[in-house]
Protein backbone atom coordinates (compact mmCIF):
# COMPACT_ATOMS: atom_id res chain seq x y z
CA UNK A 1 0.00 0.00 0.00
CA UNK A 2 1.47 3.39 -0.87
CA UNK A 3 0.66 7.08 0.39
CA UNK A 4 -1.21 7.94 -1.82
CA UNK A 5 -3.93 5.20 -1.29
CA UNK A 6 -3.28 5.52 2.12
CA UNK A 7 -4.78 9.42 1.75
CA UNK A 8 -7.28 8.04 -0.38
CA UNK A 9 -8.77 5.42 2.28
CA UNK A 10 -7.85 7.50 5.26
CA UNK A 11 -11.19 7.96 7.57
CA UNK A 12 -11.29 11.34 9.24
CA UNK A 13 -10.61 11.25 12.86
CA UNK A 14 -11.05 13.88 15.82
CA UNK A 15 -11.72 14.07 19.70
CA UNK A 16 -12.21 10.90 21.61
CA UNK A 17 -16.28 10.13 21.68
CA UNK A 18 -17.95 10.25 25.03
CA UNK A 19 -17.82 6.56 26.67
CA UNK A 20 -14.49 5.70 24.79
CA UNK A 21 -12.54 4.29 27.60
CA UNK A 22 -15.48 1.81 28.29
CA UNK A 23 -16.15 1.15 24.72
CA UNK A 24 -12.17 0.23 24.30
CA UNK A 25 -12.24 -2.06 27.41
CA UNK A 26 -15.28 -4.19 26.06
CA UNK A 27 -13.26 -4.44 23.12
CA UNK A 28 -10.82 -6.22 24.55
CA UNK A 29 -12.77 -8.55 26.30
CA UNK A 30 -14.34 -9.49 22.66
CA UNK A 31 -10.95 -9.91 21.05
CA UNK A 32 -9.43 -12.31 24.09
CA UNK A 33 -12.52 -14.31 22.94
CA UNK A 34 -11.46 -14.44 19.20
CA UNK A 35 -7.58 -14.77 20.23
CA UNK A 36 -9.21 -17.95 22.55
CA UNK A 37 -10.92 -19.27 19.76
CA UNK A 38 -7.96 -19.09 17.04
CA UNK A 39 -5.55 -21.62 19.64
CA UNK A 40 -8.79 -23.92 20.02
CA UNK A 41 -8.21 -24.17 15.82
CA UNK A 42 -4.40 -23.45 15.56
CA UNK A 43 -3.01 -23.86 18.73
CA UNK A 44 -1.03 -21.00 20.49
CA UNK A 45 -0.23 -19.44 17.28
CA UNK A 46 -3.87 -18.97 17.11
CA UNK A 47 -3.21 -15.80 19.54
CA UNK A 48 -2.01 -13.70 16.69
CA UNK A 49 -5.18 -11.72 14.95
CA UNK A 50 -5.68 -9.98 12.29
CA UNK A 51 -7.21 -6.92 11.39
CA UNK A 52 -9.38 -7.58 8.06
CA UNK A 53 -9.83 -4.44 6.08
CA UNK A 54 -12.85 -5.51 4.30
CA UNK A 55 -14.79 -6.59 7.31
CA UNK A 56 -13.77 -3.84 9.46
CA UNK A 57 -13.08 -6.54 12.45
CA UNK A 58 -10.03 -8.39 14.23
CA UNK A 59 -9.97 -12.04 13.02
CA UNK A 60 -7.84 -15.33 13.33
CA UNK A 61 -6.10 -16.48 10.88
CA UNK A 62 -8.22 -18.48 8.55
CA UNK A 63 -8.26 -22.21 9.44
CA UNK A 64 -10.76 -24.82 7.43
CA UNK A 65 -11.67 -22.31 5.18
CA UNK A 66 -13.30 -19.81 8.27
CA UNK A 67 -12.38 -17.46 10.35
CA UNK A 68 -13.67 -16.32 14.07
CA UNK A 69 -13.70 -12.43 14.02
CA UNK A 70 -15.40 -9.34 16.21
CA UNK A 71 -16.50 -6.48 14.29
CA UNK A 72 -16.51 -3.41 16.97
CA UNK A 73 -19.11 -1.05 15.13
CA UNK A 74 -20.95 -4.17 14.31
CA UNK A 75 -20.45 -5.32 18.08
CA UNK A 76 -20.89 -8.87 17.05
CA UNK A 77 -18.66 -11.96 17.32
CA UNK A 78 -18.76 -14.01 13.83
CA UNK A 79 -18.19 -16.92 11.78
CA UNK A 80 -16.59 -15.77 8.72
CA UNK A 81 -15.28 -17.54 5.28
CA UNK A 82 -11.57 -17.42 5.04
CA UNK A 83 -12.20 -13.86 3.08
CA UNK A 84 -13.78 -12.54 6.08
CA UNK A 85 -17.46 -12.89 5.18
CA UNK A 86 -19.94 -13.40 8.23
CA UNK A 87 -21.60 -16.59 7.74
CA UNK A 88 -22.97 -16.90 11.15
CA UNK A 89 -23.02 -13.71 13.51
CA UNK A 90 -23.62 -13.21 17.59
CA UNK A 91 -24.86 -10.14 19.02
CA UNK A 92 -22.90 -9.50 21.74
CA UNK A 93 -24.17 -7.03 23.80
CA UNK A 94 -26.03 -8.50 27.05
CA UNK A 95 -24.40 -11.43 26.82
CA UNK A 96 -22.03 -12.97 28.88
CA UNK A 97 -18.68 -14.20 28.00
CA UNK A 98 -20.08 -18.02 28.69
CA UNK A 99 -22.53 -17.45 26.45
CA UNK A 100 -20.19 -16.43 23.89
CA UNK A 101 -17.76 -19.02 24.40
CA UNK A 102 -20.74 -21.58 24.26
CA UNK A 103 -21.93 -20.23 20.87
CA UNK A 104 -18.19 -20.85 19.63
CA UNK A 105 -17.60 -24.02 21.22
CA UNK A 106 -20.64 -25.03 19.35
CA UNK A 107 -20.14 -23.18 16.11
CA UNK A 108 -16.64 -24.76 15.86
CA UNK A 109 -17.13 -28.54 17.69
CA UNK A 110 -14.33 -27.19 19.58
CA UNK A 111 -14.11 -25.84 23.37
CA UNK A 112 -13.35 -22.48 23.34
CA UNK A 113 -12.27 -21.07 26.75
CA UNK A 114 -13.23 -17.41 26.75
CA UNK A 115 -12.05 -16.52 30.48
CA UNK A 116 -14.45 -16.16 33.60
CA UNK A 117 -16.74 -13.14 34.18
CA UNK A 118 -16.71 -9.35 33.91
CA UNK A 119 -20.53 -9.13 33.36
CA UNK A 120 -22.52 -9.22 30.40
CA UNK A 121 -20.90 -7.32 27.55
CA UNK A 122 -21.93 -3.37 27.32
CA UNK A 123 -21.74 -2.06 23.69
CA UNK A 124 -23.89 0.48 23.81
CA UNK A 125 -21.63 3.51 22.56
CA UNK A 126 -22.23 3.24 19.13
CA UNK A 127 -20.14 6.36 18.11
CA UNK A 128 -17.13 5.01 20.48
CA UNK A 129 -17.38 1.71 18.79
CA UNK A 130 -16.88 3.08 15.47
CA UNK A 131 -14.27 5.40 16.43
CA UNK A 132 -12.04 2.50 17.76
CA UNK A 133 -12.95 0.82 13.94
CA UNK A 134 -11.56 3.88 11.97
CA UNK A 135 -8.62 3.98 14.69
CA UNK A 136 -7.28 0.19 13.79
CA UNK A 137 -8.54 0.54 10.02
CA UNK A 138 -6.49 3.86 9.34
CA UNK A 139 -3.08 1.89 11.79
CA UNK A 140 -3.00 -0.63 9.32
CA UNK A 141 -3.00 1.54 6.01
CA UNK A 142 -0.56 3.52 7.76
CA UNK A 143 1.70 0.14 8.81
CA UNK A 144 1.02 -1.44 5.77
CA UNK A 145 2.30 1.74 4.12
CA UNK A 146 5.50 2.35 6.55
CA UNK A 147 6.16 -1.25 5.79
CA UNK A 148 6.27 -1.00 2.24
CA UNK A 149 8.44 1.83 1.94
CA UNK A 150 10.95 0.18 4.60
CA UNK A 151 11.00 -2.73 1.80
CA UNK A 152 9.65 -5.23 4.61
CA UNK A 153 7.18 -8.29 4.34
CA UNK A 154 6.65 -8.63 7.68
CA UNK A 155 3.29 -9.50 8.49
CA UNK A 156 0.58 -6.71 10.49
CA UNK A 157 -0.82 -8.85 13.34
CA UNK A 158 -2.43 -8.11 16.28
CA UNK A 159 -1.56 -8.93 19.80
CA UNK A 160 -5.09 -9.54 21.56
CA UNK A 161 -4.21 -8.54 25.36
CA UNK A 162 -2.71 -5.06 24.43
CA UNK A 163 -4.67 -4.65 21.06
CA UNK A 164 -1.86 -3.66 19.54
CA UNK A 165 -1.60 -3.82 16.05
CA UNK A 166 1.92 -4.06 14.72
CA UNK A 167 4.67 -5.16 12.48
CA UNK A 168 8.52 -4.93 12.30
CA UNK A 169 11.44 -3.97 10.10
CA UNK A 170 14.78 -5.72 9.74
CA UNK A 171 18.10 -3.94 9.21
CA UNK A 172 20.31 -6.64 9.32
CA UNK A 173 22.84 -7.77 11.82
CA UNK A 174 20.02 -8.81 14.63
CA UNK A 175 19.00 -4.99 14.64
CA UNK A 176 15.46 -3.87 13.42
CA UNK A 177 12.57 -1.85 14.71
CA UNK A 178 8.88 -2.70 16.07
CA UNK A 179 6.01 -0.72 14.54
CA UNK A 180 2.93 0.11 16.11
CA UNK A 181 -0.30 1.63 17.06
CA UNK A 182 -1.85 0.92 20.27
CA UNK A 183 -4.88 2.44 22.12
CA UNK A 184 -3.55 3.91 25.57
CA UNK A 185 -1.66 2.60 28.33
CA UNK A 186 -0.26 3.28 31.73
CA UNK A 187 2.71 4.98 30.24
CA UNK A 188 0.92 7.15 27.81
CA UNK A 189 -2.90 7.20 28.32
CA UNK A 190 -3.77 8.70 24.64
CA UNK A 191 -4.21 6.50 22.12
CA UNK A 192 -0.50 6.45 19.88
CA UNK A 193 2.05 5.53 17.00
CA UNK A 194 5.17 4.32 18.31
CA UNK A 195 8.83 2.73 16.81
CA UNK A 196 10.20 0.80 18.94
CA UNK A 197 14.69 -0.29 17.98
CA UNK A 198 15.26 -3.29 18.98
CA UNK A 199 17.78 -4.29 20.32
CA UNK A 200 17.83 -0.60 21.67
CA UNK A 201 20.92 1.46 20.36
CA UNK A 202 23.32 3.68 21.79
CA UNK A 203 21.91 7.19 21.68
CA UNK A 204 22.42 10.43 23.55
CA UNK A 205 19.35 11.95 24.37
CA UNK A 206 20.45 15.75 23.28
CA UNK A 207 21.00 14.70 19.68
CA UNK A 208 18.35 11.83 18.70
CA UNK A 209 17.02 12.82 15.58
CA UNK A 210 13.93 14.62 14.84
CA UNK A 211 10.85 12.91 14.03
CA UNK A 212 8.07 14.10 11.12
CA UNK A 213 4.61 14.62 12.19
CA UNK A 214 4.75 15.73 15.77
CA UNK A 215 6.51 12.65 17.00
CA UNK A 216 8.73 12.72 19.89
CA UNK A 217 11.24 10.30 21.88
CA UNK A 218 10.45 8.08 24.57
CA UNK A 219 13.94 7.71 26.79
CA UNK A 220 12.04 6.86 29.88
CA UNK A 221 9.63 3.71 31.22
CA UNK A 222 9.55 0.72 30.39
CA UNK A 223 10.38 1.20 26.10
CA UNK A 224 12.93 3.01 24.22
CA UNK A 225 11.74 4.87 20.80
CA UNK A 226 9.48 7.07 19.03
CA UNK A 227 5.81 7.75 19.91
CA UNK A 228 3.08 9.90 18.24
CA UNK A 229 0.26 11.05 20.18
CA UNK A 230 -3.43 11.02 18.46
CA UNK A 231 -3.53 14.90 19.43
CA UNK A 232 -1.19 15.37 16.88
CA UNK A 233 -2.28 13.83 13.60
CA UNK A 234 -6.19 14.40 14.50
CA UNK A 235 -5.02 18.63 14.87
CA UNK A 236 -5.18 18.14 10.75
CA UNK A 237 -8.90 18.84 9.52
CA UNK A 238 -8.21 16.76 6.70
CA UNK A 239 -7.99 13.26 5.83
CA UNK A 240 -4.86 13.58 4.04
CA UNK A 241 -2.90 14.99 6.02
CA UNK A 242 -3.56 13.06 9.07
CA UNK A 243 -2.32 10.28 6.84
CA UNK A 244 0.73 12.17 5.50
CA UNK A 245 1.29 12.94 9.37
CA UNK A 246 1.04 9.57 10.53
CA UNK A 247 3.09 8.13 7.75
CA UNK A 248 5.90 10.17 7.93
CA UNK A 249 6.08 9.88 11.38
CA UNK A 250 6.53 6.02 11.39
CA UNK A 251 8.98 6.54 8.03
CA UNK A 252 11.30 8.75 9.93
CA UNK A 253 11.22 6.69 13.04
CA UNK A 254 12.74 3.92 10.54
CA UNK A 255 15.35 6.03 9.43
CA UNK A 256 16.20 7.49 12.81
CA UNK A 257 16.75 3.90 14.06
CA UNK A 258 18.65 2.86 11.14
CA UNK A 259 21.15 5.95 11.62
CA UNK A 260 21.25 5.01 15.09
CA UNK A 261 22.33 1.72 14.60
CA UNK A 262 25.00 2.57 12.25
CA UNK A 263 26.67 4.77 14.40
Amino acid sequence: MDLEVVREQWEMQGAQPEGYADALAQVRRAVGLVAAAGRALLGDAGGSLEWLSESRAFATAPSGGKRVAFAPARGSLEITDAAGKAQQQLALDGKSVADASSWLSAQLGKPVAGGAGGGPFALGAKAALEDITRSYANAARALLCARAMAKSEEPVRVAADPLHISCSVAFGGGNGIGLGYAPGDGEIQDPYFYAKPCPVPAYDVDSLPELEGGGEWKTEGSWFGGYLRRAEWVWYDAEQLQAGATVSFLDSCVDAARALFEK
